[in-house]
């Protein structure tokens, strides 16, 4: 909880809200009945006077760099759902995503420039890969998995090269993978296989052009994405990191950490 009063008063220095502006930073994705639901925390740091929130206001979206409008404002209050018209600093509301959102986005006026400091992220120490029992079902696995890794109970990875046909899922603890198998299987009526990897460590590969079909590895390691395509390294052993480092001059890997 005192992280995130702190992570929620940050700037990353891409500019700060000016007077009677607002900042608006997701905190949590929800979904219920099928919709997405993101609560935001509004805030105003420089300005008694703030500028109040309206139905239908255009904002920015600043990790996709578009200007959209948000609609249906909704207050949130245990299972209650309540449409709004206005909102001020400090209330948490809830609207719908277009399937853009995630957990740390900001959110703010058209003109501004100006994004939160990206929530960490731990680093996952247990590995897995999923499949779905009933193939006819693949809709809904991808459907199930993928919503659940957006809202940070899971992070999901694909093999290098291939597409959603594999899919690896890292934990921290291994009690997540028993959520993951009942949520899939009660919310999206899909069944799961868990094959267990052994895997402990896991690297982000922070050169952009490294070509991976010519990267020289060890042998307890795997070449993996994740959703956006960003390449990383898992390792059996922490030795072999730096093994890794030592076979290819110039790569750069740096440990899981900030989104």
């Amino acid at each position: 909880f005192k992280y995130f009063m702190q992570w929620e008063s940050s700037y990353n220095g891409k500019g700060e809200p000016t007077d009677a502006q607002i900042a608006e930073a997701i905190a949590s994705v929800q979904r219920q009945d099928n919709r997405l639901t993101v609560p935001e925390y509004t805030v105003d740091k420089n300005s008694e006077a703030y500028k109040e929130y309206e139905a239908s206001m255009e904002v920015k979206h600043m990790q996709g760099g578009k200007v959209m409008r948000l609609s249906q404002p909704q207050q949130i209050m245990a299972s209650e759902r309540k449409i709004l018209e206005e909102a001020y600093a400090g209330d948490i509301i809830g609207v719908f995503d277009p399937g853009i959102f995630s957990i740390g986005d900001t959110l703010c006026m058209p003109k501004e420039q100006f994004c939160y400091e990206g929530i960490p992220t731990f680093a996952p120490e247990h590995f897995a890969r999923v499949r779905q029992v009933d193939t006819m079902k693949r809709k809904q696995f991808v459907k199930g998995i993928t919503q659940i890794a957006q809202e940070g109970a899971i992070q999901i990875f694909q093999e290098f090269n291939t597409g959603m046909e594999e899919i690896i899922v890292g934990v921290v603890g291994v009690l997540q993978f028993d959520v993951l198998k009942y949520r899939l299987e009660n919310e999206y009526n899909v069944e799961i296989k868990l094959e267990n990897l052994p895997y402990e460590h896991i690297r982000w590969i922070e050169n952009k052009d490294v070509d991976l079909d010519r990267l020289i590895g060890t042998s307890d390691m795997k070449k993996i994405k994740d959703l956006k395509g960003n390449p990383l390294l898992l390792f059996v052993n922490a030795w072999s990191v730096g093994m890794t480092l030592d076979r290819n001059e110039g790569l750069i890997l740096s440990e899981f950490g900030r989104g």
